[in-house]
């Protein structure tokens, strides 16, 4: 992300997805866009660091953005699309991005297969889509990847706060949504898989 860049994070709410929010704005992020699952999270979205929130449930989130940002036609609204959604909103983000944008594909929670799309706008925009997953990283790259960011100062960023005004003195929000015992796994899973949780969910390995 260059600074001034305009960012679009989907899943705004999850533990992910806020950690992305703070991380634009600390790094210089123009405007921050989000979509979430009900008003009480994009009201978090925005209490975090995100300037507007769409609800994907009342709506189409990428007419609502691009009539939001006054974008016409394949003029796109974004420079950057953080998504973990996949398929369902493949054609969105192409419409959503200006020229030269980037989309970075962390996950495909709503599936894998894309059934129609228009490949001319990657040509006709110059745009870039990359997928990113640590799990097929090995364990070196994984931790140049930790000494990169610190080396970027991006902890004394997020410590030092990630308000829309750089001045926010208690600093950046680590957001847990409620902690489990190894025990009660099944239920971590079942208020996961029912996108309940605003933040991380955390599970505690108890003591024998």
């Amino acid at each position: 992300m260059q600074k001034g860049d305009d960012v679009l994070i989907h899943a705004g709410a999850s533990g992910v997805g806020l950690a992305a929010i703070q991380l634009a704005r600390a790094f210089g992020a123009g405007k921050i866009y989000v979509t979430a699952g009900s008003e009480e999270k994009i009201q978090f979205c925005q209490e975090i660091g995100a300037d507007k929130g769409f609800n994907y449930k009342a709506g189409d989130w990428a007419e609502e953005l691009a009539k939001h940002t006054g974008a016409k036609g394949p003029a796109g609204s974004v420079d950057i699309v953080i998504d973990f959604i996949g398929a369902p909103y493949f054609n969105g983000n192409l419409n959503s991005l200006k020229r030269d944008g980037r989309m970075v594909l962390l996950a495909f929670m709503g599936g894998a297969k894309i059934k129609e799309s228009v490949l001319a706008q990657l040509l006709f925009k110059r745009l870039r889509i990359e997928g990113s997953t640590l799990r097929s990283r090995s364990v070196d790259y994984q931790s140049g990847l930790v000494q990169g960011f610190v080396k970027e100062n991006g902890l004394e960023r997020l410590i030092a706060g990630a308000s829309k005004d750089g001045n926010d003195k208690q600093g950046s929000k680590l957001v847990i949504h409620k902690v489990y015992s190894w025990k009660d796994i099944k239920e971590a899973h079942d208020e996961m898989e029912a996108n309940k949780n605003v933040g991380k969910i955390v599970i505690t390995i108890d003591s024998a």
